[in-house]
């Protein structure tokens, strides 16, 4: 009997742990990543970087100029877009557009998301007639002119869409798998084991969701040649994954915490553990 309590104590706080765990993983997915809201306040704070800045001046005034043609007027372009770019209003239109965009993402029937800053271009073309009136002819339509294909849904990876299937359910496996993890911890004889067992995978969850994210960001900068892009890449990759890496650290340390509970049970009371191993 002793030995079916055991093994069925281990599953659960296994199977609970795991659950948890993916948990968590779609709570945080929900809360930073399909979460509309959120994405807007991320972007507004990348907005505020200046490789970002530099970044998005350089491909306005490109676009502008594929229009104008004529490079002689390419520092006027230039000073009007920096003009533009660097006020409030300019972060806010060019949130807006994500915001847009990213609802067309999670909404799932957009076979194609794209990111329209048309009011951005409203707003550039404005400052450019208003200052060099001479231009007005020659700039690029508001609706099309900054018009930009993010991605097409056949491209979405397989776990975007398995996400997708899971959404808001982030809150319920956290709380089933607790109860598991409860249960196995009232039916276990060997507490201290099983605490020393989840604090290791949940120890384990966050070191190898720590190696894998700062995995992934090297080789997706890695894959950025340009200086400029690099820049802007690697300050918005340091903002949207702050808080998955702060994630994964609180989930090493609360594992390692539990190991080291479950170990000083062991050593502290060791006649606690006798007695509680003959249940």
């Amino acid at each position: 009997m002793n030995i079916v309590r055991r093994l069925l104590s281990i599953l659960l706080v296994v199977l609970g742990t795991a659950v948890v765990g993916l948990g968590i993983a779609l709570t945080w997915v929900q809360r930073n990543v399909l979460d509309t809201k959120a994405v807007t306040v991320t972007t507004t704070r990348v907005l505020t970087d200046p490789g970002v800045t530099k970044l998005l001046e350089r491909e306005v005034t490109n676009r502008v100029m594929s229009y104008v043609v004529d490079e002689r007027f390419r520092p006027n372009v230039v000073g009007i877009v920096n003009k533009t770019l660097t006020s409030d209003t300019a972060v806010d239109l060019v949130a807006s557009g994500v915001a847009e965009s990213h609802r067309a993402l999670v909404d799932g029937n957009n076979p194609v998301v794209e990111l329209n800053l048309r009011a951005l271009a409203a707003e550039v073309r404005a400052t450019i007639v208003k200052e060099a009136p001479n231009l007005e002819a020659s700039l690029p339509p508001v609706d099309g002119a900054f018009r930009f294909t993010i991605v097409k849904r056949s491209e979405l990876p397989g776990a975007w869409r398995w996400v997708d299937d899971f959404e808001g359910s982030g809150v319920t496996l956290v709380v089933l798998g607790a109860a598991l993890a409860g249960l196995g911890f009232v039916l276990g004889p060997s507490r201290w084991a099983l605490a020393i067992l989840a604090g290791a995978m949940v120890l384990v969850a966050g070191l190898v969701t720590l190696s894998i994210s700062h995995r992934a960001l090297r080789e997706a900068k890695a894959q950025i040649t340009d200086p400029l892009a690099h820049t802007a890449a690697a300050a918005i990759f340091d903002i949207v994954f702050k808080s998955l890496d702060g994630q994964a650290r609180n989930l090493a340390v609360t594992g390692g915490f539990a190991v080291l509970i479950g170990v000083g049970v062991r050593l502290i009371r060791p006649e606690y553990v006798r007695a509680r191993d003959t249940w």
